[in-house]
């Protein structure tokens, strides 16, 4: 109809810079950092999370050090989240670290072998902390949880890849365990018929 029911304004800036750094013998790699403010605000009736302020930044770097037959490849990042919400629920802030280590092994000309280790971690988003409403986008009332922790995963993975002049293939294998995982859980309750 005409009325306006329901506002959302999501105000986000965000600024990435990656560089490049000189080998060091044969280690080669890239540094950079990150930076995000927002500013969301929803209003109306069918508002779903109060208005928040959101900060974040993060530093990063990816390291190689090849050989001719061996690469060894490392990386980490460190992550500073925060949340502020106008309304009488909790601020939250979350640092995370992940990384990983890999090594690249090339047998023969036409083959690889990788295996890489990782640990990442994502920090709850704003909505899962704090929706509180009907969400009609998704059929649902969404109730976020704004004691939820971060997640952290764990993989694994290895990949034999090889390249001929009649074929290319690879085989792999991976293993990620998350914990805690966030996800939707059904309440089985109904409210506005959502």
């Amino acid at each position: 109809g005409e009325a306006v029911v329901t506002t959302f304004r999501n105000d986000t800036a965000e600024f990435e810079m990656l560089g490049s750094q000189r080998p060091i013998g044969r280690l080669t790699g890239s540094l950079g950092a990150w930076v995000m403010t927002r500013r969301f605000v929803s209003a109306g009736e069918e508002a779903l999370a109060p208005p928040t302020d959101q900060r974040g930044f993060a530093l990063f770097a990816y390291e190689e050090l090849g050989g001719e037959h061996l690469t060894f490849q490392f990386g980490a990042r460190v992550e500073r989240a925060s949340f502020t919400p106008d309304a009488d629920l909790p601020a939250r802030a979350f640092t995370n670290l992940s990384g990983s280590v890999g090594l690249l092994a090339r047998p023969t000309e036409g083959t690889t072998l990788a295996i890489s280790l990782a640990r990442a971690s994502r920090n709850p988003a704003l909505e899962e902390l704090y929706n509180n409403g009907p969400h009609a986008g998704n059929f649902a009332f969404e109730i976020g949880d704004p004691t939820l922790e971060s997640e952290h995963a764990l993989g694994f993975d290895v990949a034999f890849r090889w390249r001929q002049p009649r074929a290319t293939g690879e085989v792999s294998y991976f293993l990620t365990d998350i914990r805690p995982f966030i996800y939707r859980r059904l309440t089985g309750e109904v409210d506005h018929g959502l």
